[in-house]
């Protein structure tokens, strides 16, 4: 589900003497933003999926947008 993250941190790390692999901190911060957005991203689709089994039209996809700004917050 945090595949985009693993890989932004794979793709800068650098390998160590001792055989550990280190980031610098935008990096691993860049790398939280985008498991977060994945996050919402997903957590906003299954939303979307139950509201759909309750509301009819477009309200589950405005529900799930409003849903997925509100994580933002």
């Amino acid at each position: 589900m945090i595949e985009k993250a693993y890989k932004f941190i794979d793709d800068d790390a650098v390998m160590m003497n001792n055989g550990d692999r280190m980031v610098d901190a935008s990096t691993a911060y860049m790398a939280v933003d985008y498991a977060e957005i994945e996050m919402a991203e997903k957590a906003a689709q299954l939303f979307e999926q139950f509201m759909s089994g309750v509301f009819q039209g477009d309200t589950p996809k405005k529900m799930a947008e409003e849903f997925k700004q509100r994580l933002k917050e």
